[in-house]
């Protein structure tokens, strides 16, 4: 599927993002810059089958919807929040899709990061760890994904420096300031999203979930950008020889 506007950008926190589908991105509601969630009466619509592309743009029209209906500072985080929760909540069969997957982890940690900045009391420390691993994940598989222009212009972002200073700084307070003590059979990583769900502290976690994580945590920005390269430098062959 073809679901990102590569074309139609907005700024996340200095990194050109496309919007995604018919609702995925700043500004960017029911396919416009001036769409609406709500009726003439300030009521909110329940989407129909037309006003989104697929489960994940669904979620991102109620978040402009809950945006919509609160738009202060007190109510937004909890939007944000919202969306956060869903988008890790589906599995990888969900997110089969690399666009989706793609999209639905630079979401995730967009989200993440405007919580931890404006309301951290929202996240503990283990929800924003686990949804932060979730996110990289996701990208990590939606790389993996994408060929040809569409790989470049996703590499684009990930490469970026802000963007790197972005999921360094959700990463850096764990990694950073813990020690890591390894348990027998730890988590792993890329374990199937159900084990991220509701998840409030670190009573819940499975033996050896967070240590695991935290493990992998400094070296998940290194893990996307080395698949980076070695798809580009794939994709860059190959064009090499389209052009003889």
């Amino acid at each position: 599927m073809t679901f990102i506007n590569w074309d139609q950008t907005f700024d996340l926190y200095g990194v050109p993002v496309p919007t995604y589908g018919l609702n995925g991105g700043l500004d960017w509601t029911l396919g416009s810059t001036t769409g609406s969630t709500l009726d003439q009466n300030g009521q909110p619509v329940k989407p129909s089958k037309g006003d989104h592309v697929d489960i994940i743009d669904k979620y991102f029209y109620y978040h402009d919807q809950a945006y919509e209906l609160n738009p202060t500072a007190s109510e937004i985080p909890q939007a944000d929040l919202q969306l956060a929760s869903s988008l890790v909540k589906l599995n990888d069969h969900q997110l089969s899709d690399p666009e989706a997957s793609f999209y639905a982890g630079i979401v995730t940690l967009a989200m993440v990061y405007q919580i931890e900045t404006n309301a951290p009391s929202l996240l503990s420390s283990t929800q924003a760890l686990y949804f932060t691993q979730d996110a990289v994940h996701n990208i990590e598989r939606g790389l993996a994904g994408l060929s040809g222009s569409e790989l470049l212009q996703a590499a684009a972002i990930v490469t970026d420096p802000d963007f790197s200073t972005l999921l360094g700084s959700l990463f850096s307070p764990f990694a950073a300031t813990t020690t890591v003590s390894v348990q027998s059979n730890p988590l792993d990583p890329t374990l199937p999203h159900d084990v991220l769900m509701h998840v409030s502290d670190n009573s819940h976690v499975p033996d050896g979930a967070l240590s695991a994580l935290l493990e992998h945590a400094p070296s998940a920005l290194d893990d996307v950008q080395t698949l980076v390269e070695q798809h580009t430098s794939s994709q860059t062959h190959e064009h090499s020889h389209w052009l003889v």
